[in-house]
């Protein structure tokens, strides 16, 4: 009996409907390690001037891993979000290469919250999130586009449901599984001057995607509630994902924001960016229904980004950059709960 039991626990979770929702014990610690994998093929490339369209044969391609390594301690729990919470930022990095004409150059990017620690404190009267810095601090404008939503809590149902059930997610609510705490800052070097080429990365060819939301946002995300397993005391849910996204957005604000001192006295303008984002993939949430909170997700896919900047030097005509990328991604989030001391900072 002491076997029998447990496999039939097993085979009545396994088809009963359950509740899929956040809300980890107060004084959990999760440590989450979100590794961003792309690579990127320039399709197109041309600049438009009065004078006629010039096209690049150049053969260009961009890859990139970027790491995300945070602790967090939920202080505070209530109505599906964290009140209070602690957010140790143990690394923050970005290695990538830009590769044209038979060469590789490698870039690199740091970003000033590795190392800190950033405590949100949740304001019903706002709706969002005061944020300070309780430890070594960074600049204080790192933490305006900061956000805090690392919790997956976006792709859940808001009913109970059962395996086969589907149930469908906003697409602009994917905004967090696919920019994971917002617009962070990376600090992007190359060894040779690359001007263009930094810009580009900083508007979201870096795979920081964050970049790509805050316009228009159509597409479906499906999501399936494929199986309960794991054991009659720590039951899992896995969910299949399936995603097609497209954003667009006008980043006139970000290329002119962009823009050197010496451009900016020459008098040069951008007078329009707009941003066409595709993504088509599948994955796999898994939802830790004792602890109440994500145990992992996958997602793998492809994309495609077209870019076109248009800028107007003073007394001069206006000339249009339009490029085309097209390639891989993949995010694989790795979740696990502490027990006792945590790892000083930057340690597994």
């Amino acid at each position: 009996m002491s076997l029998v039991l447990p496999l039939l626990l097993c085979a009545a979770l396994g088809s009963e409907k359950v509740e899929l929702r956040f809300a980890p014990a107060e004084g959990t610690k999760v440590r989450r390690t979100i590794v961003l994998d792309q690579a990127l093929v320039m399709q197109e490339l041309k600049s438009i001037t009065p004078a006629g369209v010039q096209t690049s044969q150049d053969q260009i391609q961009i890859t990139s891993k970027q790491t995300l390594r945070t602790l967090d301690e939920y202080r505070k729990v209530a109505d599906g979000r964290p009140t209070l919470l602690q957010r140790r930022f143990d690394a923050v990095s970005w290695d990538g290469t830009f590769a044209t004409g038979g060469l590789k150059e490698p870039i690199k990017g740091v970003s000033p919250l590795a190392g800190t620690s950033v405590v949100y404190t949740w304001i019903p009267e706002d709706s969002d999130y005061g944020k300070y810095y309780d430890a070594r601090e960074a600049p204080e404008e790192e933490l305006l586009f900061l956000g805090e939503d690392l919790e997956l809590e976006t792709l859940l149902p808001q009913l109970p449901v059962a395996p086969g059930d589907s149930w469908e997610v906003k697409p602009d609510a994917l905004l967090p599984v696919l920019a994971p705490c917002g617009r962070l800052d990376l600090r992007l070097e190359a060894k040779r001057a690359r001007t263009n080429l930094l810009r580009a990365l900083r508007s979201g060819l870096s795979g920081n995607y964050g970049e790509y939301f805050g316009g228009e946002s159509t597409g479906q995300c499906k999501a399936t509630l494929a199986v309960v397993a794991g054991t009659a005391d720590h039951p899992l849910a896995e969910i299949e994902l399936e995603v097609t996204l497209e954003n667009r957005v006008d980043q006139r604000a970000l290329q002119q924001a962009q823009l050197s001192g010496p451009e900016l006295a020459n008098g040069f303008l951008c007078k329009s960016a707009p941003v066409t984002w595709n993504f088509e993939g599948k994955g796999k949430l898994v939802w830790d229904l004792h602890a109440h909170r994500a145990a992992s997700l996958e997602l793998q896919g492809t994309q495609k980004v077209k870019m076109e900047i248009e800028l107007e030097v003073r007394g001069k005509p206006a000339m249009t950059q339009d490029m085309t990328l097209a390639g891989g991604l993949s995010f694989d989030w790795k979740i696990e709960e502490l027990q006792g001391p945590s790892a000083p900072q930057g340690q597994k």
